[in-house]
């Protein structure tokens, strides 16, 4: 499907999610059932996001490490040591990694309040 709201290509851009940009961009258009492109992008946003708060998922997974590095961390202030080796438990690339992801999910929070608050639901939250 080609996107031709300006708001959703806009909102994609400033997530920055490849994953959802790809589910938006890849969605059939004969399936839309007269939803518009935002209320597309609300449905998909939330799964996404349902898909980060659900229990077992490898979303999930994946951005409680990346809180927890950033917990141990100080987000990325503090390089933790091995007391053994010396040398640091977290590459600095592990960090900005870490950083990314949480700061994705926020934006993907955010973005869907904001559709919240002027009445757009998605359906999977």
């Amino acid at each position: 499907m080609t996107i031709t709201n300006k708001n959703v290509e806009k909102w994609l851009k400033m997530i920055g999610s490849e994953r959802l940009y790809e589910m938006v961009e890849t969605y059939p258009e004969n399936e839309l059932d007269g939803r518009s492109e935002i209320q597309l992008f609300a449905d998909e946003l939330s799964y996404l996001i349902s898909c980060y708060e659900e229990d077992g998922n490898f979303l999930r997974d994946d951005l409680e490490e990346c809180k927890e590095v950033l917990r141990e961390t100080k987000n990325g202030k503090v390089i933790p040591v091995n007391a053994r080796t010396f040398k640091p438990i977290y590459r600095p690339h592990t960090i900005e990694f870490a950083k990314s992801i949480v700061n994705r999910y926020r934006r993907m929070k955010y973005r869907y309040q904001k559709l919240n608050e002027s009445g757009v639901y998605g359906k999977w939250l």
